[in-house]
């Protein structure tokens, strides 16, 4: 098995999953807005990445590193929410490889690269869209 996870890696998506949770195109616009309504808690951005404020809590950390609101961004449906997933996405990117103030240790536990992996493929059609080459691999290597 472990010999089967050493192969060699794709270099391209093949499918995406069709995500099944309830989504709310209202809440993109509230990520738009920089509110980000996770696990109970409410953070403002205030124009910051997400992913470089501090987390009201554990539980919300852990939501946004999951990207489960992404589904939302989809269920808008415009130009606008795809191009937020996908600066979103890539701004998660560049934080990951820069080491910025992201939390780490959270987005790294199993249960969150797992939420993470499946919100990635899910999501993908709109993350990817308009993506130049440049992205889409580092997109495909972070999965």
């Amino acid at each position: 098995m472990l010999f089967a996870l050493r192969g060699r890696r794709s270099d391209r998506l093949l499918i995406a999953p069709q995500d099944i949770r309830t989504a709310d195109p209202i809440a993109a616009e509230h990520i738009y807005a920089g509110y980000f309504s996770l696990a109970g808690k409410v953070a403002t951005t205030h124009g910051h990445s997400p992913f470089s404020i501090s987390a009201p809590s554990a539980a919300w950390s852990e939501a946004l590193h999951g990207f489960g609101w992404l589904r939302h961004l989809r269920a808008a449906g415009t130009a606008l929410a795809r191009a937020n997933a996908h600066a979103l996405v890539e701004d998660w990117l560049n934080l990951n490889v820069r080491g910025g103030s992201m939390d780490r240790q959270v987005a790294r536990t199993p249960r969150v690269v797992a939420r993470r992996l499946i919100s990635w493929l899910s999501q993908s059609p709109i993350i990817l869209e308009n993506a130049d080459h440049l992205f889409y691999r580092r997109f495909v290597r972070a999965i």
